[in-house]
């Protein structure tokens, strides 16, 4: 009588588990185009800080969900981003075709602006003619930037060799026009 019940249940699981369903894909890729090649046009995000290192090189510890992007005029919405100060790179985070977790720098060349966390972030041109991410605030002729920068430093406690990353660092300039000057105070 047990051999018989535990043969049912064997029978039961197996046929049980073939219709059982895998987990939908969910995300940005189109199965008969694949990604937008605009979008996903940039290299793969390998940096890993020194083991022991304290604290986040991102702007914000966790990645927005309702990020949006805009590549050659062109607008992407709920990506999930993060701004990396230390590197000063965009990072997409994705779900590649094959299901696992991506994360690509997203590239300059087309880069223009991107929005994280309500805060809209441009890439502009330097007197230098370099270009930086700034977070930028306003809109016409006259508007306010901000330069995010993080860097990472040695912990000067006697034998440790930890570093860390220090707290944002804001930079603060006025863009009349083409023409952007750095202020220090109100």
């Amino acid at each position: 009588m047990k051999l018989r019940l535990r043969f049912i249940i064997i029978v039961l699981l197996a046929f049980k588990s073939l219709i059982i369903n895998a987990q939908e894909s969910v995300g940005n890729f189109d199965h008969l185009y694949g990604y937008d090649a605009f979008l996903y046009n940039g290299r793969i995000y390998s940096f890993l800080p020194e083991t022991g290192t304290i604290g986040s090189q991102y702007l914000l510890n966790e990645f927005d969900i309702n990020g949006k992007v805009n590549l050659r005029g062109v607008s992407y919405f709920n990506l999930t981003i993060n701004y990396d100060l230390y590197n000063q790179q965009l990072i997409l985070k994705y779900t590649n075709a094959i299901g696992s977790v991506s994360q690509i720098e997203i590239s300059e060349a087309w880069l223009e602006s991107f929005d994280l966390y309500s805060q809209h972030f441009e890439y502009l041109p330097l007197p230098d003619s370099t270009k930086r991410i700034f977070q930028v605030l306003g809109d016409g002729p006259l508007k306010v930037a901000y330069y995010h920068r993080k860097d990472i430093s040695l912990n000067t406690r006697t034998s440790s060799t930890e570093h860390y990353y220090s707290d944002p660092i804001l930079e603060k300039f006025v863009l009349n026009g083409n023409q952007m000057n750095k202020y220090k105070n109100n």
